[in-house]
Formats: structure tokens, sequence, C-alpha cells
């Protein structure tokens, strides 16, 4: 997934292909969930500058999505918590706009020395994902 950031949003987009199915045209839920907990991630990364890591996350399947459909992922901090975490939000939507599946999910924050330190990255995988950022 590539994602761009307006400052208060992340979003990605993708077609997923038959590979991603559960049954016959259907993407798997797995997937989504997999999509959403990567957006929040990413939505954590951009717009607080921090490392993350998923605390907890809840799914909300809403429409089903086919395969070989194009879909936009938005992802989005909802509430500051704490100094050190966020509860951020995700979205699946289809190409008609319609929300298709959804999650929130708790992230506490990180330095890239806390990330070192407890042996998570290494630290040129760590530098080249904060390069994303400049």
């Amino acid at each position: 997934m590539t994602f761009e950031s307006d400052g208060i949003h992340v979003r990605s987009q993708m077609v997923l292909e038959k590979c991603y199915c559960g049954w016959s045209n259907l993407v798997h839920g797995g997937i989504l969930a997999t999509i959403l907990d990567e957006t929040m991630s990413w939505a954590t990364l951009y717009l607080t500058g921090k490392l993350m890591l998923t605390k907890g996350m809840r799914v909300k399947y809403i429409r089903p999505i086919r395969v070989d459909s194009k879909i936009t992922a938005t992802g989005f901090i909802r509430k500051w918590l704490s100094e050190r975490k966020v509860d951020v939000v995700a979205e699946i939507s289809d190409e008609a706009g319609n929300i298709c599946a959804t999650a929130s999910g708790e992230f506490p924050l990180f330095t890239k020395e806390q990330f070192l330190r407890m042996g998570i990255m290494e630290e040129e995988e760590i530098d080249a994902i904060l390069a994303v950022l400049v």
C-alpha cells in the first residue's frame, strides 16, 4: 500500500485481485482487517511523526467488497488519549463512495530509540520508514 496525506487524513487506493477472495468473488474479511490496520498505522505515523504498535482494534464490516473493484482506505486520528497514545479510525470505501468497512484502534507511540531498545526493527528499516515523512 502507498499512502498520501493532507495533514489530517491518509489515503490509499487499490484494486484487490482474485487472490484476496474469501468466497468466490468477495474480498476476504481478514484482508480488509489488515488494510484497516495498515491504514490506521500509517495515519498514526504520518500524523504524529512517531512509530507505533497496534494495541487493539475493532472492525465493523458493513458491505461486501467484490474482487477486482477499486477501493479507497482512509485513516485519521480521532482523539489523542495521552501524549503517548492515540485513538485512530480507518474506513474502506468502494468506488461509488459507499463505506464498506470501518475500524478503530488504540496505538501507543514510540520514538526510534524506544523501537531500537525493544529490538522491533533494525535501524536501517526504521530510518527508511521515517524517511517517507520528509
